[in-house]
């Protein structure tokens, strides 16, 4: 009887699975409404477990209590289900407003929402920070927008707030988790353990520009203080040039980018952690809706934009406030055809110690 119940909920989830158009690695939802959906298997499982719950009580006292919706389904997946943290998570540190509908998604059993801790490709090197915790609401805020930093759509690299979940906005406000606007789609908080040693890279744009340097303590927008990076994979698994990293690996919207920026972070630096979501360059406004090339620069020469970018769920994207996370940052001239390479060109240190060098 135990194994009829278990197969019916397999059956169930896997139905989901399939309407929802994704895998079990977190990647991203195409057609259906979620909420939905999972609200109809969650009354599936909730009356298989109700059934069993019954039938095993009537034929016998003494067998344990039958399964509930945290069942394990075989050894390696589960159905559980974690409480969500109020937008007042505690009594220090108050959740941004534009993460209500993000945190909703920690409801969703982990088999839907995925689980970005797992592509870590060192997962000793950080703590994972708990959901509602004083740190946790602390590395949403130190990426919000404010008003010495303020959102402008696609300019805000520095301090993306809601964009973290893509990046343009509904004409009544953020609308986290909109389809084919980039940015991440499930996300997690992690931080570095004491004496770890965390590099993340990322491209960066016209660093080398005499006023980009000048108006980098000025200018809170400057792609110095930019937010995204990711991890050496991103770079070596396999290299990539810079079309790929573009497509492939990140979904970026700025495709003009001109260095290449390594940062070492802070012991007990907070950091946002995400796989990517897909983008459709044509909302972004690279290409137009019948599908021509814009006259929007793109550099290097040679870059190839796709209208759609999937970037893969284990390629991690790492959101985290420059000025206070990194210890030390520095920029290469970009190597277009060999990303991982440029690091063999000429450093410009920009960030010592967490304090911002001036470039020469």
């Amino acid at each position: 009887m135990k194994f009829g119940i278990i197969s019916l909920a397999l059956f169930a989830l896997a139905s989901v699975e399939a309407r929802l158009g994704r895998d079990l690695m977190g990647l991203q939802i195409i057609d259906d409404d979620v909420n939905t959906i999972l609200a109809e298997t969650t009354r599936e499982l909730m009356m298989m477990g109700t059934m069993s719950m019954s039938m095993s009580m009537s034929m016998s006292m003494s067998m344990s209590m039958p399964m509930s919706m945290s069942m394990h389904l075989d050894s390696t997946s589960s159905v559980s289900s974690t409480p969500t943290p109020s937008v007042s998570t505690n009594d220090t540190c108050k959740m941004p407003l534009w993460m209500v509908e993000p945190l909703k998604t920690l409801e969703l059993p982990e088999v839907f929402r995925g689980d970005p801790t797992d592509f870590l490709p060192d997962k000793s090197l950080f703590e994972i920070v708990e959901p509602g915790s004083d740190d946790y609401c602390k590395a949403f805020h130190a990426v919000d927008a404010t008003d010495d930093c303020p959102q402008d759509g696609l300019q805000s690299s520095s301090c993306p707030g809601a964009a973290l979940f893509g990046d343009l906005d509904s004409p009544a406000g953020p609308t986290p988790f909109q389809k084919g606007l980039g940015g991440i789609h499930n996300f997690a908080v992690i931080q570095v353990k004491p004496d770890a040693v965390v590099e993340l890279y990322a491209s960066r744009k016209y660093l080398e520009s005499k006023w980009h340097k000048e108006d980098a303590t000025n200018n809170p927008n400057s792609d110095f203080w930019n937010t995204w990076f990711g991890d050496y994979t991103a770079f070596t698994k396999p290299f990539v040039d810079f079309s790929a990293y573009s497509n492939d690996r990140m979904a970026l919207a700025g495709f003009s980018k001109t260095e290449f920026v390594k940062c070492v972070l802070k012991s007990g630096a907070l950091v946002i952690v995400g796989s990517g979501a897909w983008r459709n360059a044509t909302k972004t406004g690279y290409y137009t809706e019948d599908g021509h090339h814009t006259n929007w620069e793109v550099t290097p020469a040679g870059t190839h934009i796709e209208v759609v970018q999937t970037p893969e769920a284990r390629f991690l994207q790492y959101i985290l406030d420059v000025k206070t996370a990194a210890h030390d940052c520095s920029y290469w001239p970009l190597n277009a055809e060999n990303m991982w390479q440029s690091i063999k060109g000429d450093e410009t240190q920009f960030l010592s110690k967490g304090e911002y060098v001036q470039a020469k």
